[in-house]
């Protein structure tokens, strides 16, 4: 897990150090931490997960979303609910706007402004429905005929590469 506390990223989880002892992790988090790097570990059409709702938007962090395709973030999010990385020239100008951010408390506020239309269902015990459906569709014997396994195991079908943003800007 990894999160962005303004002027530095600080890396939880097995690859930083330990979340501090606490009923609710990420409710410690969101008391402590305004915004939360919700990167997916692959550039994939829709592929949207947990980083986002689960862990951001459920606790009142914002999400800095890297991943899926610009589109497939406005068709299934709030509207400004996030930040897209995409959003930006560069990791720099991202910086700059999460300064302004923490300083500027009203256009931060604007991030959460969708609460007051909606919610954000998040449903914990997804495996179990999962099981249920797929338990379900045994019970009625359904047949699904001309399934083409390649078209969704083919990546280039459904990933994209993704050009990376420089890592400085030199303008202002």
């Amino acid at each position: 897990m990894i999160f962005l506390h303004i002027q530095k990223v600080d890396i939880f989880g097995r690859q930083g150090r330990p979340i501090p002892p606490s009923p609710d992790p990420f409710q410690w988090i969101s008391e402590n931490y305004k915004f939360y790097l919700a990167f997916e570990n692959s550039n994939c059409w829709y592929y949207i997960t947990e980083k986002v709702t689960s862990n951001s938007l459920r606790y009142g962090l914002v999400p800095i979303v890297l991943g899926a395709r610009k589109e497939d973030y406005v068709n299934t999010l709030p509207p400004h609910s996030y930040i897209n990385v995409d959003d930006f020239k560069s990791f720099q100008d991202l910086a700059n706007y999460l300064l302004y951010l923490d300083k500027n408390h009203t256009a931060y506020a604007e991030y959460f402004a969708w609460k007051e239309y909606g919610y954000i269902y998040v449903n914990k015990r997804l495996d179990c429905q999962t099981c249920g459906f797929v338990h379900h569709l045994n019970a009625r014997k359904l047949k699904l005929n001309n399934i083409s396994w390649q078209y969704f195991m083919n990546p280039s079908r459904l990933c994209f590469d993704r050009p990376l943003l420089p890592l400085y800007s030199n303008h202002s």
